[in-house]
């Protein structure tokens, strides 16, 4: 299955919009961020776009942006049943983990010589970036950015383990492309290892593919589960290799059935200035700082390529949560956190703000996990996590902030965890900082019932399960309680 493969499935559960004239600079991105914010609002894509020809089309609102949406995630994943709802996805997505990283080693990229995205090739000075519908997405971008949704491929030039990472790439002109990575992500510290020994870092950069790339290189997977990574991690849930090409000028896989693929080096100290973007923080990231560019070397196309659109900013991010919160589930799992029942984050808060439900088994168990888990939502920019019993929705903020300010005693149940990672991304980090001044904190809010309380704690006043079922039986057809 490539991206038209789920287009065309999305399409036939009527969860498709084709929008045709729209601009790239802003009206797409505008679109997108409205209907985004829009519950049940389809997956998108643009096509006769202003100033480009017909067939050079953008999608979005995929699965990074489902607009709670679950079946459009789980249709990328290849998982048969439609979910119900979010919490039924992850328990499907988590049950399934173990099967597909067990699977991996056995799902290495399949060598081929010939594929859709060579359709057309572009060398050196026939190369114009500038001729792709990359929008500019949001009102103070810093330029157009045709990286969102991408698939940035890196290998590490001693272990040759290969990694699929998802970074902000930004059109500079007609042959250089900017590259925006944390210094916590693997691609980085590869291409950094290659100026290690003095040589230019090679990089393959996909921009249109399966949303799978998306979901899974977004994440940090654990390299011990194999030298080809994400990409055994994408063929054991497909059930195929993914046919790769080798490319020309840098040898890394190229997969074969993708829209539109660059490729090309970055040299050690190459460096201009980039953004800024609004990013998943909600806020302009970074503002305008050197970051790394390559000069683009080759070009692979199909004729009427489809780009990957998946626009961070201020409204709800979804698609690759969803799998987040079944790793993390699965993590804990691992290490032997016990009576974990739901991990999410808020929708309009992405990383910054994570909740977690469980059945208290012990005194301190609420503590455990709440630190545990702000290690792990911490990857991107974390800042609160509140811990509730599984009587609580998780999904639902409103259930949460019910929970958070019935049950945590403020004096005796925020815990702060100091001098924490973060990233040039948070937005409360002055400008100008170096490096190795980024730091954080974080709260840890323990909004659970308290453990030696449990038996005599005042019973929450809401209608149980059992008799909200009998009642919208007798009265469905009557009132509407949707």
């Amino acid at each position: 299955m490539d991206l038209r493969d789920w287009l065309r499935e999305v399409d036939s559960r009527g969860k498709l919009k084709i929008v045709r004239g729209a601009h790239w600079d802003l009206e797409i991105g505008a679109i997108t961020e409205l209907m985004i914010k829009k519950k049940g609002s389809p997956a998108l894509l643009f096509d006769e776009i202003v100033g480009h020809p017909k067939g050079y089309r953008v999608a979005a609102n995929t699965v990074t942006h489902a607009s709670e949406d679950p079946v459009r995630a789980a249709i990328a994943l290849g998982i048969k049943k439609d979910p119900a709802s979010t919490k039924e996805l992850v328990y499907m997505i988590k049950e399934k983990m173990p099967q597909w990283e067990s699977e991996c080693k056995n799902f290495p990229p399949e060598w081929v010589s010939d594929g859709p995205v060579m359709e057309e090739i572009h060398r050196d000075d026939k190369i114009d970036m500038l001729k792709y519908p990359s929008p500019r997405w949001h009102e103070k971008d810093g330029g157009r950015f045709i990286g969102t949704g991408c698939a940035v491929i890196t290998q590490d030039p001693q272990s040759e383990q290969l990694n699929i990472g998802v970074y902000r790439v930004q059109v500079h002109d007609r042959r250089k492309v900017g590259i925006y990575m944390a210094p916590i992500r693997h691609g980085l510290a590869d291409m950094k290892s290659y100026h290690s020994r003095g040589q230019a870092a090679p990089v393959v950069i996909s921009l249109g593919q399966h949303p799978l790339y998306a979901v899974i290189g977004g994440r940090p997977l654990p390299r011990s589960i194999g030298p080809t990574q994400e990409f055994g991690y994408i063929g054991a849930i497909q059930g195929r290799r993914m046919p790769v090409i080798r490319g020309e000028v840098t040898g890394l896989p190229i997969p074969a059935d993708a829209e539109l693929v660059i490729e090309g080096h970055w040299q050690p100290g190459a460096e201009m200035n980039e953004g800024p973007f609004g990013e998943f923080t909600g806020y302009y990231g970074g503002m305008v700082e050197p970051a790394p560019y390559i000069v683009v070397e080759r070009v692979y196309q199909r004729k009427d390529p489809i780009l990957l659109g998946s626009p961070p900013g201020k409204h709800p991010s979804y698609g690759t949560n969803v799998f987040s919160y079944a790793m993390w589930m699965r993590y804990l799992d691992a290490i032997g956190v016990v009576g974990v029942t739901m991990v999410s984050t808020h929708r309009a808060a992405a990383s910054q703000m994570a909740a977690v439900s469980i059945k208290q088994r012990y005194a301190g168990h609420a503590r455990e996990v709440g630190h545990i888990v702000a290690q792990l939502a911490g990857r991107g920019v974390g800042r609160y996590v509140i811990v509730v019993d599984d009587d609580i929705d998780v999904t639902d903020i409103e259930d949460v902030t019910f929970a958070m300010a019935s049950r945590a005693d403020p004096s005796q149940d925020i815990d702060i965890i100091r001098r924490a990672y973060t990233q040039r991304l948070d937005p409360l980090l002055p400008q100008g900082l170096p490096r190795e001044q980024y730091f954080n904190s974080r709260a840890v809010i323990d909004a659970c019932i308290p453990f030696e309380r449990r038996a005599n704690f005042p019973q929450v006043a809401s209608i149980s399960p059992e008799l909200a079922e009998k009642i919208k039986a007798k009265w469905g057809k009557t009132l509407d309680f949707s």
